[in-house]
Order: structure tokens, then C-alpha cells, then sequence
């Protein structure tokens, strides 16, 4: 299917610039990108408002901030960093 779009001069030129940079193949593809663009940012704000409203529904108590900070310990202090750190490294 093809739509029909009127651009203003400084439009034109604008996708002129974008594809001569290199940013897209055509004005059609530059079109088409912005479109994809629009389209994935309206998804992006979906999700965060049903995520937002889930956490406004079920906010989260002192107790899951006591149970997620002693997890978080638990796993670094579970992980082997003597790769990262190897001792010899701090001895004097």
C-alpha cells in the first residue's frame, strides 16, 4: 500500500540529510524507521503505565526492601570474585 505525504521544504531536507548521513537507505526507509520508532516508544509507554500501575497497587513494604537488600548480599557475597580481585593483587 502506498500513502501519500506532503513535506514541507525543511522536512525534505531534513530526510535529504538523514540519508546522506547515512542514517537510513531512502527517505521512504527514513519514513518507515520514524514510524517503527513512534511505534516501539508507544509500546515502551504501555508497558512502564502497566508497570507503574501494578506498583501502585501492590506497593512494596519495609519488609521487601529488608528481604531484597539481604538476597542482594547474600548473592555477591555467594559469587567468586577472585577472578575480578585475584588476592595477590591486595597483599603487600
Amino acid at each position: 500500500m502506498q500513502l501519500a505525504i506532503r513535506f514541507s521544504d525543511e522536512e525534505i531536507e531534513l530526510l535529504d540529510e538523514i540519508v546522506e548521513g547515512g542514517a537510513a537507505e531512502s527517505r521512504s526507509a527514513a519514513v518507515r524507521y520514524a514510524l517503527a520508532h513512534l511505534g516501539e516508544a508507544r509500546r515502551l509507554s504501555a508497558l512502564s503505565a502497566r508497570d507503574r500501575a501494578a506498583y501502585e497497587s501492590h506497593p512494596q513494604s519495609d519488609a521487601d526492601h529488608v528481604w531484597s537488600t539481604a538476597a542482594a548480599i547474600a548473592m555477591i557475597e555467594a559469587e567468586d570474585w577472585s577472578e575480578w580481585y585475584p588476592p595477590s593483587r591486595y597483599v603487600a
